[in-house]
């Protein structure tokens, strides 16, 4: 039997007998069931069994346990009998028994308890009964969790007989450390022996009877709330309905709190773990309470608790809780949260906090069903009572706000009253006061659409409250804006304060809630916040100091914010930040600043945000950027719910969809792409009566599949059910990918109901989308009888947007249309499509309306859209409709001067854009588009959609176009870069260009060069990109073709076309070279023989003067075709000629009229002949010729007389009428002759020309009398190293013997078609050919081709093309006059000299040079025309700037004694020679001299190129100029030397650009002025004439004149005070003066050995020497100044400093206050020679301070930690700081106020610049302005720049936080931000020398360590030290002054006082300071800093304590003891560290 064993279930059946076929054996116990019977043999295994053995479930008897014996009964009686309260122990016995988990025992039914369980016995506790009869008999079940059960009936009986009751006890609470006496009063407890306890602790009884207990509590674990039980004998337990009993620990307990005293006033309270106090007193204002792992639960039981602390801290899993989920707290209680803007900050959480790192926060208020509905009905102002949509619980005496149902700048309008009553039903309230606006209810039914317009009402007030404290110092009434807020992007308010109406000022420092974990994703945190009020809360301008803030703890499902009011808030109302699964339902936000809902940094998803209220959201001006246009709901990632919410009265948006490129801020990663993620949620959203949209996705969202960033599949975005009424828009989409708007109600919107700005994507149901959704444009809530909304659908710049079921309804009135197109488009963009169906028209006779041809056109997929067939177009008119196919004039569709078109399904249409033409002479023309039915005019415009720089025309599908350029009919080579759009299977376009003459090549893509095809191409026929040339009429036409394409395809046309040198283009072996030297007998032209074995040439032939002929032409020569000289060609000397050609190229011979030595004397000319459709020549390898040409590629050499003087100047003034002048030079000018008088006027078309009529000296008698007064005359000054300088006309010489001629003909003037030289280079098999040209005295007349200056291919008068490096190459003494382009061209061309040339009426340039090392010398340019006006064109974009002279883009130039005498555009623009280095001399032959300019609009041009490093400008005169005398704008730093600048508007306009601020790079740039003079108004500047002169190009819109900086009544300006920007400021387009970046971090200007003259009051204007630029508005480098003159200047006119723009005090520039450039300019004189002693000039830094309310500068912009003392109370304004603006300005006996110049001369005060820059990656879009400096009773405030963006149509917002302020060195400073410190800064004081320091005080609220650095080397703090740990220690002793001193010798000497929470700097001359926030905090002197993980785990207490400065003898920490005890609290030992 041994080797035999069987197991049942794993129990044993113990064998008793075993034979080989059978096994006998007691069965084990077990629960009941049936199971497997396991056998197994010993060495043989387990038997195969199926057998089962059943376990039998079974009761035997029943009785029940008391003390001491057992009586048993297998039925009912008396001893299976007890209190119907339960209480006895109940035995069953029996069978089959499970444990306790799987088996259950009842009695009547109801559970009994087991406390202990076998197989054959379970022990439980009878249970209560609440049957009412004497007795009841119960039935005692069984039952396992396998469903077996077992019953015994009537087992166990009821009686009331033996029932004990209760019913009292008193007291009802006690403490958990015991010793609460109690009295418990009842019926039936035994005499003696009665047993109680509580929750299982005992309850010592000190006496009993039969009615009373009395018992003494014992200590137990927890607090709970539970019953007192007696156990009364053997009959039980007495009942506990009312035996409630709350083990607690009461606040108010003295027993709490160790036996003594309770918490007083600023006290330190200890909560800690396993400890629960209830408070159910108020208390006093605590310094903190820390719930250190213990809770605090607010008592429910007092009706009114007020918990008051200055923070709050939960750690260690504590709790703070006010009422439950399940049991919300019912009366009233409130949390108030103490501190003031100076309080000390918690590390991360801040002051004034109820901060939770780990615990829980549970707050929840009375439920209130419905928390926000709306008006049932209209009421009007002065009513008391409405009704409303909903029945409410409200109560009288609540608070409730009404939304604004008005206009979009209604914001006001919103009200909070007060319920007086409230109707049964809970529909109706009574309130006070009466409303003062009307709010409407109404429902409207128009044309079937239900359209409901209700104001929202919402509940504000709570039974729980968490608020701030306010403080009444700061309490104060403001009054309304005398105008409405206006919400406009550039919209200047009336006032900063009270523009939202009367308001009440604050500290704005209010309470937070800030639930903040350690770690993400641990479940450290719980929030649940329900039905409370949150008012006064969150404090302004503060990052992460919102009334209710989630704050980076990742997944927190579970907590929510449901039924909540948040009122009266400074910042935010709820914040999501880098959490998950948060609920935010039911919540009404009400006057909250800044966004109201927001979620932060983009990574935040599956947040649900429903049923939510928000109204009155107001900007925050110191915040996120963004914040100064706020969303009511700011969603940064799409993948979170948003349903169900409504805005109402916000000043700008409803929901703002802003989804970052990837989160920021401290959730920052590459690996998440907000804009890609699909939105999981929108809808059934409201938006009204806010100032801009209801829903706006800005600035991009293009989501995709999967939302991943590597994501390439677009997945559509829906947006359902948005209803929005008087808004600007009700939905704008920027752009984005498939954002899809479904079921949108859109109604009385001002601008546009929905509006797409750009999308792309793909057609249809995935692509953008608008769906089933209606436009009212206005109905009975109109504002005014004339409202409409002007767009129901404003359509995108771009193609792809489906408009799906729209129904427009009442656009019926002026001004508006169903449908507009190309939003935000600029001047003639557009040209997309956009597609339609299922449109219906409800009163809309305006349909649709346009603004300019091809804008749009619109696709009827059904027919509805336009009522005709599907398919059709609607479009607006251009003259290529066919009217076959075409209708218009229809006012549905368009208006009078831009009707609309409706064309059938036959025609269709393209887009076309194209940019990039070449000949560059294209651009800035207007194109034209021919076809059969007529032409379009295209203008170019630079902003183009998709080319800029370009054109943009829709072409009609099927049709041929001749397309060619206005004014330009003459050009083979074309080329340009053009898209043609969306070519499907069957689509095509024919192009055709009709070109001067035949190409041979075209290509059509870059690498495809097919040939063209015999006939014209067709669709049938050929495929894309073939192409045809007309041989009879040059026309090229190539095919645009979609044949083939599977789907819609773009197409690429970079279209190409040239000409060939050599037949077919293959070039042919060349000929040898020619000889080099002239033969002894040379061939003659007249000789026959000469032209063997051919003839003499005769008229109209070609001409070729072979290889290695010298002939000499010695008679009169035929006109010939082309003259081509391989040879050379000899003109004999002393002969008149005419060489008449066509053309003439020489290639490797040479063309002599005389000689260096020899000048040719007789009369020669070379007449080109040739008009636009003569036959051009190209060249091989080489540049092209093109006809009326003579072509160099050999050598030239023309010589005619010498004249001794080529030009001169006046020697006295030539008034209007004379018809005579004398010039300063002996000359051999004669009768005859013709010479040009140059402009001395501000006007180059007073330039005058004439013929000598007579001779005498110097004296010339003209054929007709001047015209213009011509000046002559020598100035002299007083001062200065410069004290002469002369103003004398320029008389020039244009006669010469020798000539090139352009023939005339008809059409010369308007094709503008002369004669050109070209003197290039080409190749010609193998062999390179480089032209020389020699030319001295040649009259060029009627010479260069207009519309040819690109540098491949100059059409000038002269070019020098590719030539290299030659030196034997000159043009000296020439003349050039009325020619059509440039006169002298030098490109790739070196070493070139040009003399002594002349010359007049250029269109373009002067003198362009692009070579090196070329000479000008001596040169007079005058009369140069701009292209852009030139024959009364207006091409309104032409932004050509050309000069006199150009060596811009030259290297080396060499400029002497030129002068340029009128220009309409620039005079000299260069590049500036290389600075020399200090110290050196000039190198005579290079340096640049006696350069002069005037009449011209720039005399000097110096941008955008620049030197390396430093650009010269030297030895220039320049007067009379226009708008500027010198303007700059390059990279480099400039040197003006030796120059003289008289009678210019503006002398010198200096900008120089880079390194870019935000790359926080230092600029080392400056500006220097010396050795100069600067006449303002010259002795003879004649008011009346000289003052009326404005030349005609100034008008033109990009001269810019208009936009010359000016003084108060526009005289002249010396020299503009420079600046220095981040970059180009977008000249020419844009203004000069302008300045479109950021400053950048430096500069200088330095003003030395200056002459200033003639500044005063002349023709009743006064000029300036110095002056702001009034374009630059945020800084303007400091001006030093020494040594200068001052020679007949008013001490008024010395300087003149603007006043700040009001007009720029809006959210798109300086937002709310002035622009700090006026306020913060400085002239350092440092040596007297200005102010008469060394000073400074300083602004008015405090203009309008507490004036202009528009301006926004007053006390109340200074911080309030400012103003704030250290002990929190209020500081005034007059007491600190009584005098505003920069420091010293008001002591009389330093600073007197200049009025005239605006500024303040001051002695004694040494004034710099003081710059702070935040280093932070927030630096663009956080604001931490107004900051303010402080010293000895001086404030000054500075904004900081301003926004310089624009993005998408909008302002970028964003403003860098680098701010240029003004100091006086040896002072200290306090500098406080309004906003949170950033958290790295960097202070300069740039341009100071090293005695000149200043000590800066910051504070900072953030109690980290800050560390300063100096060149990335840490600077000690003077009171820390380094221990044996090389950890750095503080120390504090009292005898020590740790502050820096200005005195002090080292830089970056730093300092933090902590009880002034201030660092203290010091600053100077040399490298800047770097101040960096350290993630460690120092707790305390003498120990190392922690970090702030640490700080809030070891020692918290201490570290709290050291922190915050709290005395360590105000720490109370709970600590229980029993109500009985005598023991005293000990006395709190503090730790240290």
């Amino acid at each position: 039997m041994s080797d035999v064993t069987v197991t049942i279930d794993g129990v044993e059946c113990v064998v008793s007998n075993s034979t080989l076929s059978s096994i006998v054996c007691a069965v084990g116990v077990h629960s009941a069931g049936t199971y497997l019977v396991d056998v197994h043999v010993k060495g043989m295994g387990y038997a195969s069994s199926a057998v089962q053995f059943e376990y039998e479930l079974s009761i035997t008897s029943t009785t029940t346990s008391t003390a001491g014996s057992r009586r048993r009964r297998a039925t009912g009686g008396s001893g299976n009998a007890g209190s119907f309260a339960g209480g006895r122990t109940l035995v069953i016995n029996g069978n089959g028994f499970g444990d306790a988990t799987n088996t259950k025992a009842y009695v009547c039914n109801n559970i009994c308890p087991i406390r202990s369980i076998t197989a054959t016995t379970i022990e439980c506790e009878v249970p209560a009964n609440s049957d009412t009869a004497d007795t009841l008999d119960c039935d005692i079940v069984v039952m396992l969790a396998s469903g077996a059960q077992q019953s015994f009936s009537s087992a166990w009986q009821y009686r009331r007989d033996m029932t004990p009751t209760i019913t009292s006890v008193s007291p009802r609470r006690g403490g958990t450390g015991g010793g609460t006496t109690l009295t418990i009063v009842g019926t039936d407890f035994s005499s003696t022996g009665n047993k109680v306890s509580i929750d299982g602790t005992v309850c010592v009884v000190q006496s009993e009877s039969s009615t009373q207990i009395t018992c003494l509590t014992g200590e137990h674990s927890e607090t709970i709330k539970t019953k007192v039980r007696v156990k009364v004998g053997n009959n039980g337990i007495a009942t506990q309905d009312n035996a409630d009993y709350h083990y607690v620990d009461r606040w108010s307990s003295r027993y709490t709190w160790g036996g003594k005293g309770l918490p007083v006033k600023r006290d330190f309270v200890v909560i800690k773990a396993g400890q629960t106090v209830v408070l159910d007193v108020d208390t006093p204002v605590l310094t903190m309470v820390l719930i250190q792992g213990g809770c605090l639960i607010f008592d429910d039981e007092q009706a009114s608790i007020t918990l008051q602390a200055e923070y709050i801290l939960i750690v260690d899993g504590g709790c703070l809780q006010i009422g439950t989920e399940q049991e919300p707290f019912t009366n009233k209680a409130t949390i108030k949260m103490h501190g003031n803007p100076r309080s000390k900050e918690l590390p991360l959480y801040g002051a004034k906090v109820i901060a939770v790192r780990n615990g829980t926060l549970d707050l929840h208020g009375n439920p209130v069903p419905v928390t926000w509905t709306h008006l049932a009905h209209t009421i009007k102002k002065g009513d008391k009572r409405l009704t409303l949509m909903k029945p409410v619980t409200w109560k009288v005496g609540d608070e409730i706000v009404i939304a604004s149902t008005g206009s979009r700048n209604s914001v006001k309008e919103s009200e909070v009253l007060t319920i007086t009553g409230v109707s049964v039903d809970g529909m109706t309230l009574d309130f006070e006061p009466a409303v003062q606006y009307d709010h409407i209810s109404v429902v409207q039914t128009i044309h079937g659409v239900v359209l409901e317009t209700r104001a929202e009402v919402g509940l504000l007030t709570r039974n729980v409250v968490v608020r701030g404290s306010d403080d009444s110092d700061w309490t104060e009434t403001i009054g309304a804006c005398e105008d409405e807020f206006d919400t406009g992007q550039h919209a200047t308010q009336t006032c900063s304060q009270g523009k939202f109406g009367e308001e009440i000022a604050s500290d704005q420092f209010g309470s937070t809630i800030m639930i903040f974990a350690k770690e993400p994703d641990e479940d450290l945190v719980m929030g649940r916040l329900s039905y409370i009020e949150v008012t006064h809360a969150g404090q302004a301008f503060r990052l992460g100091r919102y009334p209710i803030h989630f704050h980076l703890n990742g997944d927190v499902t579970g907590n929510y914010v449901r039924g909540c009011s948040i009122h009266g808030t400074f910042n935010r109302a709820v914040t999501i930040h880098g959490v998950h699964n948060l609920l935010v339902e039911h919540n009404v936000a009400y006057d909250i600043m800044g966004h109201a809902y927001f979620l932060e940094d983009g990574i935040e998803t599956n947040n649900i945000i429903q049923y939510n209220f928000a109204v009155s959201v107001r900007p925050s001006n110191s915040l996120l950027n963004v914040d100064v246009t706020p969303a009511a709901f700011w969603i940064t990632n799409p993948n979170n719910i948003v349903r169900h919410n409504a805005a109402a009265g916000c000043s700008h948006f409803g929901f703002w969809y802003n989804a970052p490129e990837h989160p920021g801020g401290p959730s920052s990663t590459n690996t998440i792409c907000p804009r890609n993620i699909p939105v999981l949620e929108f809808r059934n959203n409201t938006a009204h009566s806010s100032g801009w949209y209801g829903l706006w996705i800005f600035p991009e969202y293009h989501p995709k599949e999967g939302g991943g960033c590597n994501s390439l599949e677009s997945a559509p975005a829906k947006f359902n059910t948005l209803a929005a009424w008087h808004v600007e828009r009700g939905a704008e989409a920027v752009k984005v990918g498939a954002i899809q708007f479904h079921n949108f109600l859109i109604s009385d919107a001002t601008a546009a109901g929905l509006e797409y700005q750009t999308t792309w994507n793909a057609w249809g149901v995935n692509g953008p989308l608008i769906k089933d959704s209606v436009v009212i444009a206005h109905s009975d809530i109109a504002v005014s009888d004339t409202s409409c909304t002007v767009a129901g659908v404003h359509l995108p710049k771009s193609r792809h947007l489906t408009v799906d079921g729209v129904k427009f309804i009442n656009f019926d009135r002026d001004g508006c249309a169903a449908i507009h197109t190309c939003s935000h488009c600029k001047e003639e963009q557009g040209g997309h499509q956009t597609r339609f169906q299922n449109i219906d028209y409800s009163n809309s006779p305006n349909k649709a309306r346009w603004k300019w041809e091809h804008e749009a056109w619109l696709e009827d997929l059904d027919g509805t859209l336009t009522g005709t067939t599907p398919n059709s177009k609607l479009l607006p008119y251009n003259p290529n409709l066919p009217a076959d196919h075409c209708t218009w004039g229809d006012p549905q569709y368009g208006t009078i001067d831009k009707p609309g078109a409706v064309c059938d399904d036959t025609v269709n249409f393209h887009r076309l854009a194209f940019n990039n033409p070449h000949p560059t002479s294209l651009k800035f023309k207007r194109a034209e588009f021919l076809n059969d039915n007529g032409v379009s005019y295209i203008n170019f415009h630079k902003k183009r959609l998709t080319h800029p720089d370009g054109w943009m025309v829709t072409l009609i599908n099927g049709y041929k176009y001749l397309w060619f350029f206005e004014d330009i009919d003459h050009v083979t080579n074309i080329s340009y870069n053009a898209q043609f759009e969306e070519f499907d299977d069957g689509d095509f376009v024919l192009i055709s260009h009709n070109v001067t003459q035949k190409p041979d090549k075209i290509f059509l893509k870059e690498g495809d060069e097919r040939n063209g095809t015999i006939a014209v191409p067709s669709y049938d026929v050929n495929n894309h990109g073939d192409w045809n040339i007309d041989s009879s009429t040059n026309v090229i036409t190539y095919l645009v073709s979609g044949k083939g394409e599977s789907k819609p395809r773009d197409f690429n046309i970079d279209l190409d076309v040239h000409q060939c040198y050599f037949e077919n283009c293959l070039q042919p072996v060349g000929d040898p070279p020619p000889p080099e030297e002239r033969p002894e007998t040379p061939l003659l032209w007249s000789d026959t023989n000469s032209w063997l074995p051919d003839s003499k040439p005769s008229e109209g032939e070609d001409v070729a003067i072979k290889q290695g002929a010298w002939m000499v032409a010695d008679m009169e020569l035929p006109k010939m075709g082309t003259l081509y000289i391989y040879g050379t060609l000899e003109l004999e000397q002393g002969r008149d000629f005419v060489l008449d050609c066509v053309r003439i190229l020489i290639r490797g011979g040479r063309l002599i009229a005389g000689f260096k030595d020899q000048p040719f004397t007789a009369n020669g000319k070379i007449l080109l002949r040739g008009t636009h459709s003569t036959p051009e020549m190209a060249l091989p390898f080489g540049p092209p010729l093109g006809s009326k040409a003579l072509g160099v590629f050999g050598r030239l050499d023309l010589h005619g007389i010498n004249r001794t003087v080529y030009w001169t100047r006046l020697a006295s003034t030539v008034s209007p009428g004379e018809n005579s002048i004398t010039v300063v030079k002996d000359t051999d000018w004669k009768v005859g002759d013709e010479i040009v008088i140059a402009t001395s006027s501000y006007d180059a078309w007073h330039t005058e020309t004439f013929a000598i009529a007579g001779v005498n000296g110097r004296t010339f008698t003209l054929n007709a009398t001047v015209q213009y007064k011509h000046l002559g005359a020598d100035y002299s000054v007083s001062e200065g190293s410069i004290n002469t300088y002369s103003m004398r006309a320029e008389v020039g010489l244009l006669t010469r013997n020798l000539m090139i001629e352009g023939a005339d003909y008809s059409g010369l003037y308007d094709e503008s078609f002369g004669a050109r030289v070209l003197v290039g280079s080409l190749t010609f098999n193998g062999v390179e050919y480089k032209g020389k040209a020699q030319l001295s005295n040649v009259e060029f007349y009627h010479t260069g081709q207009e519309g040819h200056s690109d540098p491949y291919d100059p059409r000038y008068s002269l070019a020098f093309l590719d030539t290299g490096a030659d030196s034997e190459s000159f043009v000296k003494g020439c003349s050039f006059h009325h020619g059509f382009s440039p006169a002298i061209g030098l490109f790739g061309a070196d070493e070139i000299t040009l003399e002594d040339n002349v010359i007049h009426h250029v269109v373009g340039a002067g003198i362009r040079d692009q070579g090196n090392k070329n000479r000008m010398v001596h040169n007079l340019v005058t009369l140069v025309i701009f292209p852009g006006t030139y024959q009364d064109r207006n091409e309104k974009e032409n932004r050509a700037w050309s000069g006199g002279i150009e060596v811009h883009l030259a290297r080396n130039s060499v400029l002497k004694d030129n002068a340029v005498a009128g220009s309409e555009r620039i005079g000299f623009k260069i590049k500036g020679e290389p600075c020399l280095p200090d110290g050196g001399v000039p190198d005579p032959d290079t340096a640049w001299r006696g350069n002069v300019a005037h009449g011209a609009l720039h005399g000097v041009h110096m941008f955008p190129e620049s030197q390396p490093g430093c650009s010269l400008i030297s030895n220039f005169v320049l007067y009379m100029n226009y708008d500027y005398g010198i303007y700059i704008q390059v990279t480099s730093s400039v040197v003006i030397s030796d120059t003289v600048i008289v009678d210019s508007r503006v002398g010198v306009l200096p900008l120089i650009h880079g390194p870019e601020a935000t790359s926080h790079k230092i600029s080392d740039k400056s500006l220097q002025v010396k050795n100069s003079l600067f006449v303002g108004v010259s002795p003879d500047f004649e008011c009346g004439v000289d003052d009326k002169v404005t030349p005609a190009v100034a008008s033109h819109p990009k001269s810019h004149s208009n936009q010359v900086p000016k003084s108060p009544d526009g005289a002249h300006a010396g020299f503009v005070f420079t600046t220095f920007a981040s970059s180009k400021n977008g000249a020419t387009f844009k203004k000069f003066p302008g300045v479109k970046s950021y400053p950048a971090v430096g500069g200088l200007t330095k003003i030395d050995d200056v002459v200033f003259s003639g500044f005063g009051i002349t023709c009743s204007k006064r000029s300036f020497m110095l002056m702001t630029n009034p374009a630059s508005e945020d800084f303007m480098a400091a001006v030093h100044i020494k040594r200068i003159e001052l020679d007949d200047v008013d001490d008024e006119s010395r300087f003149y400093i603007h006043r700040p723009n009001v007009g720029s005090v809006n959210p798109a520039d300086c937002v709310d206050m002035d622009c700090d450039a006026m306020k913060k300019v400085l002239i350092r004189d440092l040596d007297g020679s200005l102010l008469g002693s060394v000073g400074t000039v300083v602004p008015q830094s405090e203009f309008e301070w507490g004036g202009d309310p528009r301006r926004g500068l007053g006390d109340y912009r200074i911080p309030k930690t400012m103003l704030t003392a250290q002990d929190g109370s209020k500081i005034n304004a007059e007491d600190k700081c009584p005098k505003k603006g920069i420091f010293g300005v008001h002591d009389s006996s330093s600073c007197t106020w200049q009025s005239t110049g605006q500024a303040y001369t001051c002695h004694g005060i040494d004034h710099m610049i003081l710059i702070l820059e935040s280093l932070d990656a927030d630096t663009e879009v956080r604001r931490v302005s107004p900051v303010a400096l402080y010293s000895n009773q001086y404030v000054d405030l500075v904004n900081g720049p301003q926004d310089h963006g624009w993005c998408l149509g909008y302002t970028c917002q964003e403003r860098i936080s680098t701010f240029y302020t003004m100091v006086a060195t040896g002072k200290e400073y306090e500098v406080h931000f309004s906003s949170t410190n950033p958290h790295r800064m960097r202070l300069h004081l740039p341009n100071a020398v090293t005695a000149q320091k200043v000590v800066v005080g910051i504070y900072y609220a953030n109690p980290q360590r800050l560390d300063v650095y100096i060149n990335n080397l840490y600077t000690m703090p003077t009171n820390a030290r380094r221990d044996e740990n090389d950890d750095i220690i503080w120390e504090n002793d009292p005898a020590m002054n740790y502050k820096p001193s200005a005195s002090s010798d080292t830089l970056g000497t730093n300092y933090f006082d902590r009880d002034r929470s201030t660092l203290y700097i010091l600053v100077g001359g040399g490298d800047p300071v770097d101040i960096r926030t350290a993630p460690v905090v120092v707790v305390s002197f003498g120990v190392p800093a922690v970090s702030v993980d640490d700080f809030f785990v070891f020692i918290l207490i201490a570290s709290l304590v050291a922190c915050l400065g709290i005395d360590a003898s105000k720490i109370r920490i709970v600590d229980i003891i029993a109500e009985n005890s005598r023991r005293r609290r000990s006395v709190y030992r503090f730790w240290t560290f």
